[in-house]
């Protein structure tokens, strides 16, 4: 539009220097969506591997801590059939989806400016952030909940004294205040994008509307059938 002869729009925004500063400001909201949605990804996958892919993972321990409980009781004994009962649960809890498809959905174009002839606005829900969190959420919180009742169950029991550093109680209550942090860093992520994504839907409806009428300015003042018009009619929204 730089070399329009009198691209002269009443309309401040549709000027030629504001609209690059706001596709400016549309560059600089790809770039947060690119970063915060990666922060997420990164925190989903923490967590995941902390409650169930690491050696010292909650799923990784159970076998040993049952174990444990049965050299030291007995297979009988009702100190296991409780441990035993509550390692069940945690290992019927339902495993949330794999870390990447747990990110919010992602909107078009996250790490790429807009096309100088197409411009993306199609988006996520802004609830989406938080939609698929919520049963990731659920299914966590439900896996920290058992396992801190079988830390408490193992308190009970003054004899369970594993010589494996990693399944002793102490460690394992330090496990769960690991895991809870893990959690909440999921959630807050979470929500910083879901923000994120609230406002960057805006900026593309502003985007798109100020498109709209930079293209019916040009076919007014030049027709449809100039070249300046056969440049912009092209740009789709």
């Amino acid at each position: 539009m730089q070399n329009f002869p009198n691209y002269v729009p009443s309309r401040a925004e549709l000027t030629i220097p504001e609209f690059a500063g706001f596709l400016q400001t549309v560059e600089e909201s790809n770039d947060l969506a690119s970063q915060f949605n990666q922060q997420y990804r990164t925190s989903v996958q923490g967590r995941q591997a902390a409650f169930r892919l690491e050696a010292s993972s909650i799923r990784k321990l159970l076998p040993q801590i049952g174990a444990a409980v049965q050299c030291e009781f007995g297979k009988d004994s009702i100190q296991y059939k409780t441990a035993r009962e509550i390692i069940s649960k945690i290992q019927n809890v339902r495993q949330p989806a794999a870390a990447v498809s747990q990110a919010p959905a992602s909107v078009a174009g996250d790490s790429t400016s807009p096309s100088p002839r197409t411009v993306s606005t199609s988006a996520s829900s802004p609830t989406s952030a938080s939609s698929g969190n919520s049963h990731s959420k659920q299914s966590y919180g439900s896996l920290l909940g058992y396992f801190r009742d079988l830390i408490q169950a193992l308190e009970q029991m003054p004899a369970y004294q594993p010589s494996n550093p990693a399944i002793q109680v102490a460690t394992l209550a330090g496990l769960a205040d690991s895991l809870a942090t893990l959690s909440a860093d999921v959630a807050k992520k979470a929500q910083i994008l879901k923000g994120q994504r609230m406002d960057r839907v805006q900026i593309y409806e502003d985007l798109g509307s100020r498109v709209q009428n930079i293209k019916a300015y040009v076919k007014a003042q030049y027709g449809t059938q100039s070249k300046e018009f056969a440049v912009v009619k092209g740009v789709a929204v």
